[in-house]
């Protein structure tokens, strides 16, 4: 990498022969970027003649912007203006990439905050982004563990590893090339706990802004997501089945709480591999499905779940209620025909 960068002192050596006020914020950009990747123990040894080049074109253009290029001044000097012009155009830059780096973080929590399509991937994807392109100038692999649910691993061959330890549950997982060892070591020192902070700020805002759209008990989605989803779907007519687990609390009595909740839990999962359910309130379930579905089918796979426990089969009693409904009154309907459902002979009703 030192080799292709070296592209860049290359570069901002040419455009420092020109007089023109570009090409000279031009080569000074190029010189940045170098000791940006770099930092500057080469430019003292290796590529001495070109960085002394460099700087006292920088120091001789300003000697001649002053009107003093006719006053003897040694090629030392030269190198000693040039230094300090590019020791001030460093400071100002540093405060402009921090400053471009921290409103593209500003935009991120703006987006977790407003973007109701955020998810963990995308999040992880945001934060990959600018630390891998803004940071390290795309030299490493990144993800969070906690975050990154998809493309998570990380290569391996021929690549180094580290992890931060950010909160509890949360890492932030890098990856780069042997290669590149001593450039990542570099911007690694200098970047380590901006990187870290600006990353614990962001999942802290992300987590607060989540709503919490899992059951504790059985794991599944809650009534809350069924809304937030029924909130983002079409307005179009669909089905809700909702079924009602009679002996929830006989369960209670005969097995204890704790477990119940792990029955409860065991039977729900069961349910959740032939159709996405929601967990309602209390010994309540239900699912959501279009006007063309088997609801019936689906019906009679449930009533045939038996969980085991100990030496007891356990297969619930069920209420079972099926409405018609849009988004705007589905919930509405559904509790209204699972009170009819429940008064009912046959523990079942449909309600259009």
């Amino acid at each position: 990498m030192s080799i292709y960068s070296k592209i860049y002192l290359s570069l901002s050596l040419y455009y420092s022969y020109f007089e023109d006020y570009k090409s000279n914020e031009m080569s000074k950009l190029y010189y940045f970027n170098y000791v940006a990747i770099n930092g500057k123990e080469l430019l003292d040894n290796e590529y001495l003649k070109l960085n002394k080049d460099i700087l006292y074109n920088h120091g001789k253009k300003s000697i001649m912007d002053m009107d003093l290029e006719n006053v003897m001044i040694s090629d030392s000097k030269c190198i000693q203006i040039g230094t300090k012009l590019l020791k001030k155009y460093f400071e100002q830059e540093e405060i402009n990439l921090k400053y471009n780096i921290n409103q593209k973080l500003s935009n991120i929590v703006t987006e977790i905050f407003t973007d109701e399509g955020l998810n963990d991937d995308l999040l992880n994807k945001h934060i990959e982004n600018f630390i891998s392109r803004d940071i390290f100038h795309g030299l490493t692999f990144v993800s969070i563990e906690g975050l990154c649910k998809k493309e998570c691993s990380l290569i391996d061959l021929g690549y180094e590893k580290i992890e931060i330890p950010l909160l509890e549950g949360y890492k932030l997982r890098m990856a780069y090339s042997n290669v590149y060892k001593y450039i990542f070591e570099n911007i690694y020192t200098h970047n380590k706990e901006y990187i870290k902070q600006n990353i614990i700020n962001l999942i802290i805002s992300y987590i607060k802004s989540i709503p919490i759209y899992h059951d504790s008990i059985t794991k599944l989605y809650n009534l809350d997501k069924l809304k937030a989803e029924l909130l983002k779907s079409e307005n179009k007519e669909l089905i809700f089945v909702e079924f009602y687990i009679e002996d929830l609390f006989a369960f209670n009595k005969k097995y204890n709480y704790d477990k119940t909740n792990i029955l409860f839990k065991e039977y729900a999962s069961k349910i959740n591999d032939i159709v996405n359910i929601y967990r309602l309130t209390g010994p309540k379930l239900g699912f959501m499905l279009d006007v063309t579905s088997d609801y019936k089918a689906i019906i009679e796979k449930i009533k045939k779940i038996k969980i085991s426990y100990n030496e007891d089969i356990v297969k619930p009693n069920l209420i079972f209620s099926v409405s018609w409904g849009n988004k705007n009154n589905i919930i509405e309907k559904s509790a209204h025909c699972m009170s009819l459902a429940q008064d009912s002979i046959e523990k079942y009703y449909e309600f259009k």
